[in-house]
C-alpha cells in the first residue's frame, strides 16, 4: 500500500490545493472522487490499456534486446500523473493570465501614505494649487512609469474650483456641485481610460468616429450629448464643416435610434443634445436639451466669433456638467442618462490651472470628454498660424499669427538647441503625434478621445512648406504615422506623480532639467572665409570669429553637465519615449560641443601655424570634415555623439526624434583648412552721371495696381 499511496499522494495533494484556490469547489469531494477512481491500486487500466502496455514492452525489448523496459512497474502511473499535473497547471495558467479586452473592474489599491518629496526644478513656474492624486495612482514604477489605467475618484469639488468658476461665470455656477453625484451612484473601481493622438485630416472624420461612440453609449442606455464650441474666429471653417456633417450624421442617428419621434416623451428619448458656445464666458444655444434635428443644426449659424482671444475651456466644461447634474439622476429605461462632452477647439485653453479639478468633476459624473482639437507641436508651445481674411472685400494674402497649441507633455522634454548654420526661426515645427497635454489628459482620464485635426495630415513623411499650409491651420513641417506614435505616448499623470518618476530615474530628471534651461543657439553664421591680405587684419578677423564660439561654449557645457548626471542610468530606461528623448538630447549636445570647441581651436591654431602651400593663394577657408584635427578628447566625444544620434535613427524610425537626429548627422562634426585666392578690392570709381538713371517715381505709381485694404488678424 505504501507503493500505491506514493503514486497517488502528489496528485491528491494537488487536487486539494486546487479546491482551496477555487473557493467554491469542495476539495473533500474531489479527494473522495480521486480515492474511488484510484483506491484499488495505482491505476485500474482497462483491458485495452493493458494490451497497449504489453505491446509497448515487446516493442522496446525487440528494438533494444533488453528485458527491462521503461514500461515496467509503476512507471506508466508516474508518467500519467506527470501529464495530468502538467495539463492542470497549463489550464490554470490560461485562466489566470487570460485577459479578454479591456477590464471593467480592478481591485482598489490603497494610496501611498508617505509624503513624496518634490524635486527642485529650476526656472519653472508651478501652480500653487493643491495637487490631488487624480489619475495614475499605481505604485509600480519599476517599468519606468508606464501609462496605467485610471481609477475614478469620488471626492467633493474643491473649494478653490468653486471660487474660480464663480469668478469666471458669476452666480450661474451651482455651488452644490459637490453633492451632484452621491457616492453610491458612482463605482470607485471603474476604469476610465481614453485615447490621445487619433489623427484625422478633417473635423468631419472626427465627427464620424464620435458618432460611433454615441451609438455605442446609446446601446447601454439614454445619452445626453453636449457640444461646446470655441468661439475663436480661426475655428469658423471647422464649425461649418461640422455643421455639414451633422446634417447627415444626426439624420442617420434618427433612423437608427428613432430619437426624434415626437410621439415618445422627451424623458424616454435615447439621445438628447445640447449646444454651447464659449470664450471668456459660456452661453447655451438651446433653452434645454433637444431631440429636434433642425433646432440643433440651427445653433451653428448662431455661434458668434470672439476676438478677445481668451478661451476658458476647463471652466466651461465644469460649468456644463454642473448645469446638467439633474440628468445624472434621471431614471429612464432602467438606466441613468449618460453625459458625453464634445469639445471643438484649436487652442489649449487659458485656464489650464483648473485641469485637475475639471478631471475630478467629469470623472465623478462619469462623463467622458471628446475633443476635436489640433496637434501639439513637438516639444514646443507656440506655432505659426496661417490666417486669410474671410471677408473678400479685404486683402486675401496670407498673414501669420502665433497660437498656443502645445506642448504635448507636462514639463519640457526636448532641449531647445539651435542647429549649425540655421537661424533660430528655421527650427523644425513638427507634429508631436498628440494633442496639447492638458486637454489630452482630460480626454484620457475621463475615457474620451482627443482627435488631432490638421488638413495637411495626409502629407505624412514629407516636408510641408509654408505656402502648402492650408488657411486657418498651423504650419507644421512634418507629420508622423499616428499608429507608430502611440508607442511614444506621454505620461498623462499629475505633477506629483510625474516628479516621482523623475526622481526614480536620473536619466529622466537630467533630460527634463536640460530641457528647462534657456534656449541655446548654435554657430548659425560662423566665419568660414579669412583673407590674409594683411597679417594684423587676418589675426583680428580670427579673433572676432572666436568670440561667437566663446559665448556658446559655457551654455553648451552646462547642458552637457546636466545630461551627464543621467548617463549611467540610461540603460535602465525601458520606455521608448524617454530613451529617444535622452539619446537625442545627449547626441545633439555632444555634437554642438565638438563643433564649437573644434571651431575655436582651429581658429586659434590658424594664427600661428598656417602657411600657404601655393604662394599665389592668400585666403584660408574652413570646411566641414568627418575627422577631428585638434585632439583625441574631441575625437572621442564626436564618436559618442555619432553613437547616440545613430541609435535614435535606428531604434526610433519615422518619429520626430529620428528626424532631428538625421538633421544633426547631416552636418560634419570636424573642420579642416583649405587655401584659395581672393582678388584684392579695387578702389571705388567716381560717379559722374548726375543721377540721370534714377527712374521717375510718378511712372512707378502709375504702374501700381490698386490693392484691397489689409486687416491684421484678430486675437486668436
Amino acid at each position: 500500500m505504501a507503493t500505491e499511496s506514493s503514486g497517488t499522494a502528489p496528485a491528491a495533494a494537488f487536487i486539494g490545493i486546487l479546491g482551496k484556490l477555487a473557493g467554491n469547489i469542495d476539495s473533500g469531494c474531489l479527494l473522495r472522487r480521486f480515492d474511488r477512481q484510484y483506491g484499488s491500486g495505482p491505476l485500474d487500466f482497462s483491458a485495452e490499456g493493458l494490451l497497449v502496455l504489453k505491446s509497448l514492452r515487446r516493442w522496446w525489448q525487440y528494438r533494444t534486446g533488453q528485458t527491462a523496459t521503461p514500461f515496467d512497474g509503476e512507471a506508466p502511473y508516474y508518467v500519467f500523473s506527470l501529464l495530468f499535473h502538467v495539463i492542470l497547471v497549463f489550464a490554470l495558467g490560461l485562466v489566470v493570465f487570460h485577459s479578454p479586452g479591456r477590464p471593467i473592474f480592478v481591485l482598489e489599491r490603497e494610496p501611498d501614505a508617505q509624503k513624496i518629496e518634490e524635486i527642485e526644478l529650476t526656472e519653472l513656474a508651478i501652480s500653487d494649487l493643491p495637487q490631488e492624486e487624480i489619475g495614475d495612482l499605481g505604485e509600480s514604477m519599476d517599468e519606468g512609469l508606464k501609462n496605467e489605467a485610471q481609477t475614478i475618484a469620488i471626492q467633493p469639488l474643491a473649494p478653490v474650483m468653486e471660487q474660480q468658476l464663480l469668478d469666471t461665470f458669476g452666480s450661474t455656477f451651482a455651488p452644490e456641485m459637490d453633492t451632484m453625484l452621491a457616492a453610491e451612484d458612482a463605482n470607485p473601481n471603474i476604469i476610465a481610460t481614453g485615447t490621445s493622438g487619433v489623427g484625422v485630416s478633417g473635423a468631419s472624420g472626427a465627427v464620424d468616429q464620435i458618432t460611433d461612440e454615441i451609438l455605442r453609449a446609446c446601446d447601454q442606455g439614454p445619452v445626453l450629448a453636449i457640444w461646446l464650441f470655441d468661439q475663436s474666429a480661426s475655428l469658423q471653417p471647422q464649425r461649418e464643416e461640422i455643421k455639414q456633417r451633422f446634417d447627415r450624421v444626426y439624420r442617420e442617428l434618427d433612423t437608427i435610434l428613432n430619437f426624434a419621434d415626437e410621439g415618445q416623451p422627451l424623458k424616454t428619448a435615447p439621445l438628447l443634445t445640447q449646444v454651447y458656445q464659449y470664450a471668456s464666458g459660456l452661453k447655451s444655444m438651446l433653452e434645454k436639451p433637444s431631440r429636434d434635428i433642425d433646432a440643433i443644426l440651427s445653433t451653428f449659424d448662431q455661434i458668434q466669433d470672439d476676438d478677445a482671444g481668451i478661451e476658458r475651456t476647463f471652466a466651461a466644461i465644469s460649468q456644463v456638467v454642473a448645469d446638467h447634474k439633474n440628468y445624472l439622476r434621471e431614471s429612464t429605461m432602467s438606466s441613468k442618462r449618460k453625459i458625453m462632452l464634445l469639445v471643438v477647439t484649436d487652442e489649449v485653453g487659458d485656464d489650464r490651472d483648473l485641469m485637475d479639478q475639471t478631471i475630478e468633476v467629469c470623472r465623478k459624473a462619469a462623463a467622458p470628454v471628446y475633443v476635436i482639437g489640433v496637434p501639439a507641436p513637438f516639444g514646443s508651445q507656440q506655432v505659426r498660424f496661417k490666417w486669410v481674411d474671410p471677408d473678400p472685400d479685404y486683402n486675401q494674402d496670407p498673414q501669420w499669427a502665433t497660437l498656443d497649441q502645445g506642448p504635448e507633455t507636462l514639463l519640457p522634454e526636448r532641449i531647445q538647441l539651435g542647429f549649425f548654420g540655421m537661424p533660430d526661426d528655421d527650427l523644425e515645427t513638427m507634429d508631436s503625434g498628440f494633442g496639447p497635454f492638458s486637454l489630452s489628459r482630460l480626454s484620457v482620464e475621463t475615457g474620451g478621445i482627443y482627435f488631432t485635426v490638421h488638413p495637411n495630415r495626409q502629407s505624412t513623411g514629407r516636408r510641408v512648406s509654408a505656402w502648402e499650409t492650408s488657411p486657418y491651420a498651423a504650419h507644421i513641417n512634418y507629420f508622423f504615422d499616428p499608429i507608430i506614435m502611440q508607442r511614444y505616448r506621454p505620461d498623462y499623470i499629475n505633477l506629483e506623480r510625474y516628479q516621482k518618476g523623475l526622481k526614480q530615474n536620473p536619466c529622466r530628471e537630467a533630460l527634463v532639467r536640460a530641457a528647462m534651461q534657456s534656449s541655446v543657439g548654435a554657430l548659425v553664421t560662423p566665419g568660414l572665409r579669412f583673407p590674409k591680405l594683411d597679417e594684423a587684419e587676418f589675426v583680428n578677423s580670427l579673433s572676432q570669429a572666436q568670440r561667437a564660439a566663446a559665448l556658446l561654449e559655457p551654455q553648451i557645457d552646462q547642458l552637457h553637465a546636466i545630461l551627464a548626471v543621467g548617463e549611467t542610468s540610461r540603460e535602465r530606461e525601458l520606455v521608448p519615449r524617454w530613451r529617444a528623448g535622452y539619446d537625442l538630447a545627449m547626441g545633439r549636445v555632444l555634437a554642438a560641443k565638438v563643433r564649437t570647441e573644434s571651431y575655436n581651436a582651429m581658429l586659434a591654431a590658424a594664427k600661428t601655424r598656417l602657411k600657404f602651400e601655393d604662394p599665389k593663394n592668400n585666403t584660408w577657408e574652413l570646411e566641414g570634415a568627418e575627422t577631428i584635427e585638434v585632439g583625441s578628447r574631441l575625437e572621442s566625444m564626436a564618436e559618442r555623439a555619432t553613437m547616440y544620434l545613430t541609435r535614435v535613427v535606428q531604434e526610433h524610425p519615422n518619429t520626430p526624434w529620428a528626424k532631428l537626429a538625421e538633421r544633426e548627422l547631416s552636418s560634419p562634426l570636424g573642420w579642416t583648412w583649405k587655401e584659395s585666392y581672393t582678388e584684392p578690392p579695387r578702389p571705388p570709381e567716381m560717379d559722374n552721371n548726375n543721377n540721370n538713371d534714377i527712374p521717375n517715381p510718378n511712372d512707378d505709381r502709375a504702374m501700381m495696381l490698386e490693392r484691397k485694404p489689409r486687416r491684421a488678424p484678430p486675437r486668436l
